[in-house]
């Protein structure tokens, strides 16, 4: 049993009671050699391989996997390809289903999506609902569209404290005290499977709106009733990494390693340039220095400013890298696929 992340691998333990890996793991990453010991030479040995989200899986990594299978073997690939695509090249699955060349089995009816989207608080001390709001706007007719994973974010706006959540299609505000919805905004294009949580300063709001094509939506909303679109950045938006806020700039690396700093009052472009990799972390800001780690473990660090200025770049361990950084007391707790990590001085 293989997954391309570790918490996809996690759930398939959870869900047969048998061991998940990695397909890095699974295929034995040697950091060293920038590569896999599994390969045709030294294929894994298994009568059955099975491969969950594998819409997630691009092409040079599914190359890597289909080498290391034994010829004797079946392979069972699973996925969906209305959820999230790979970040790197291709659409592996898609292409698979489109061929018509193998067998396919598909599932139409959705078992864990409720038949109507909320938010919900808890309260903290007890764990019981303190309440729940039901989403107003309109959504996509196909349930796989319907989904948003964005932590919301609470700050206040006119003397008032405020709750902030992207949905898909739809970006809110609710009273956090009773969860009333205040307003909502529609994004304007199709908007999905949103990661990458808002940010807030200068009086304004900013949100990316994820899958399919992301776009950096700026919001005015000091002193007005609703939210006021300001700007769009609809070049280089982030599908999972948040943007980072500082000062005057609102700094974004998306998915594939593109990192563009903008003003974040009028949204005029300062500079735009590729650092390279697969993102999927956000980037953190820590003692005036900005870090941006990616998938493989490699983390650049720059100074802020209106050009770009790459102070370090350090590798980790070459293992998935996909949470965001955690500051601690002068250090960083970091996540990686296989370990979790603390790194100061």
């Amino acid at each position: 049993l293989c997954a391309p992340t570790g918490r996809a691998a996690k759930r398939m333990t959870e869900a047969t009671g048998m061991e998940a890996k990695t397909i890095h793991r699974l295929l034995e990453f040697d950091p060293q050699a920038f590569g896999f010991k599994r390969d045709r030479e030294n294929p894994l040995e298994c009568e059955l391989l099975i491969v969950d989200e594998s819409s997630m899986v691009d092409v040079l990594l599914m190359q890597s996997l289909l080498n290391a299978v034994p010829d004797h073997a079946a392979l069972l690939i699973v996925g969906d390809i209305d959820q999230l695509p790979s970040v790197g090249p291709g659409q592996v699955l898609a292409d698979i289903i489109g061929s018509e060349a193998v067998p396919m089995v598909r599932l139409t009816e959705v078992f864990r999506q409720a038949a109507e989207s909320r938010i919900v608080a808890l309260n903290k001390k007890n764990g019981q609902i303190a309440w729940q709001t039901k989403r107003s706007g309109k959504l996509n007719d196909n349930p796989q569209l319907q989904k948003s994973y964005s932590t919301p974010i609470v700050s206040s706006f006119n003397g008032k404290p405020i709750l902030i959540s992207c949905s898909a299609d739809w970006v809110y505000g609710y009273n956090p005290v009773d969860g009333k919805e205040l307003w909502k905004v529609k994004y304007g294009i199709l908007g999905f499977s949103n990661v990458a949580r808002p940010v807030v300063g200068n009086g304004m709001f900013y949100i990316s709106t994820c899958f399919m094509k992301a776009e950096i939506h700026a919001y005015h909303y000091e002193g007005l009733q609703i939210p006021k679109l300001a700007w769009k950045m609809t070049k280089g938006g982030p599908k999972m990494p948040s943007p980072l806020l500082i000062k005057n700039e609102l700094y974004v690396i998306n998915d594939g390693g593109i990192l563009t700093c903008v003003d974040a009052k009028s949204g005029d472009l300062h500079w735009r340039e590729r650092l390279g990799g697969e993102f999927s972390a956000s980037p953190t800001y820590a003692n005036g220095m900005i870090y941006l780690s990616d998938r493989s473990g490699k983390t650049t660090v720059i100074r802020p400013g209106k050009s770009l200025q790459v102070i370090s770049e350090n590798e980790l361990d070459g293992s998935a890298h996909m949470a965001s950084f955690t500051p601690f007391e002068n250090s960083f707790l970091i996540r990686t696929d296989e370990a979790l990590y603390r790194i100061g001085k």
